[in-house]
């Protein structure tokens, strides 16, 4: 936040950063553009804890108002889904653990990171996929309908192939 502050600053930009839990934000001013990007949505244990965040950016749009929300496609990632893998990123090796709840649909991932020098660190990660026809069926009560979806950040095709899901849903007037 501090970064984005500077940036802001060092471009004479007039912009209220205000850090918050996105399940209880609430703003006086409604806002014409809501975004939730690089997966950032799903990592709650309780799913009514996802339907709250839902509901408060639904409500913090303005009539006409668009959320767009970044997520996983679920399709591609159950297509490709694999429960033991490695990689390695800068120096470091890195092992995935998983194990996918399809009654909840939720991947549980550990990573075990190994360091050039051989030290170990692990990190837990659970997040529910959401499908588009899922996102749809709770957002639609919410006043929200779809606009479109990407597959991608270039506006490429949203597919079972494409790796990401990148809705627009517009608020009712």
């Amino acid at each position: 936040l501090e970064k984005a502050k500077e940036a802001a600053r060092k471009e004479s930009l007039d912009i209220e950063f205000t850090e918050a839990d996105m399940r209880t934000f609430t703003s006086k001013n409604k806002f014409d553009l809501v975004l939730n990007l690089f997966s950032s949505f799903g990592y709650f244990e309780s799913k009514q804890d996802d339907l709250t965040t839902l509901s408060g950016l639904s409500q913090n749009l303005k009539p006409g108002g668009l959320l767009m929300i970044d997520l996983l496609n679920r399709e591609h990632f159950l297509a490709n889904y694999r429960d033991r893998y490695e990689d390695t990123a800068d120096g470091k090796s890195i092992l995935f653990e998983q194990n996918f709840d399809y009654l909840n649909n939720i991947n549980h991932e550990v990573r075990t990171y190994t360091y050039p020098d051989g030290t170990k660190k692990t990190r837990k990660i659970s997040v529910r996929l959401y499908t588009l026809a899922e996102l749809q069926q709770i957002l639609e009560p919410l006043g929200m309908e779809e606009v479109v979806a990407f597959g991608d950040f270039s506006g490429g095709e949203y597919s079972p192939k494409s790796k990401r899901m990148i809705a627009m849903f517009k608020k009712s007037n």
